[in-house]
């Protein structure tokens, strides 16, 4: 019994990924294990199932990939819900950057209706965490400057400097950009409401659909196959 309860345990705190790659190689598991690792697909795709979004989780946001050309938002707060955001934030994008014969930077954003009241706080807390560090990168620059530090000094100074201020931006965003293309763009949402919301009004919710469902199905069924009489006998004749 305690065996059983260790391996239920160890299942348990499998990422799907790491459930999917077991599932894939079934044959390699004891009876015991693969009967423990029916129970626990089974239970993730009944979790799955009734989650109150069809929108896919990627790294704890709800992503949606919309065509950056004419780009529709809901007419509700993607921080509160609330209906009449008419207040415009402006998002930007992670910056990108390529190297072929020299360094550049590229970036795209987009602007966000919020309501009234949760515009006034991202500003407000933008204000806050913003301006600390951007008198530290002007005392930083004029360091460089006055003792010749180079080029080198000044990026990674900037870099060191400013990924705290990123950090806690992000870490109370309701909306955040991700990567993006010379026709798309990713968009990353805390509440899966306005993730679907969004991707309904902008058509593209079939594309950004969660697809772990099917794959745990397919699991489900392979392992309930290799469990099956005939595939048991197949096996011990071979």
């Amino acid at each position: 019994m305690a065996e059983l309860s260790e391996m239920q345990e160890h299942f348990k705190i499998k990422s799907d990924g790491e459930l999917l790659s077991l599932a894939s190689n079934v044959d390699d598991l004891s009876p015991e294990s693969r009967n423990t690792l029916l129970s626990e697909l089974t239970h993730r795709l009944d979790g799955a199932r009734s989650q109150a979004t069809k929108i896919q989780l990627l790294h704890g946001w709800y992503t949606v990939f919309v065509q950056r050309s004419n780009v529709c938002f809901p007419d509700k707060c993607p921080n509160c819900l609330r209906q009449g955001a008419h207040a415009r934030i402006k998002v930007s994008s992670q910056a990108e950057r390529r190297r072929l014969f020299y360094v550049r930077l590229r970036g795209v954003h987009l602007e966000f209706p919020f309501c009234d009241g949760c515009a006034k706080h991202f500003k407000r807390r933008s204000r806050v965490i913003g301006w600390p560090t951007y008198s530290a990168l002007g005392v930083w620059l004029v360091i460089c400057v006055a003792f010749n530090l180079g080029k080198l000094a000044v990026y990674f100074g900037t870099f060191v400097l400013a990924a705290p201020m990123i950090a806690l931006l992000r870490e109370g965003a309701a909306v955040t950009l991700g990567d993006f293309g010379d026709d798309w763009i990713e968009c990353r949402f805390r509440k899966p409401e306005y993730a679907e919301a969004f991707a309904t009004a902008n058509h593209v919710v079939a594309q950004n659909a969660e697809t772990i469902q099917d794959e745990l199905a397919t699991a489900i069924n392979a392992v309930r196959g290799f469990n099956s009489p005939s595939t048991a006998h197949s096996q011990f004749e071979h």
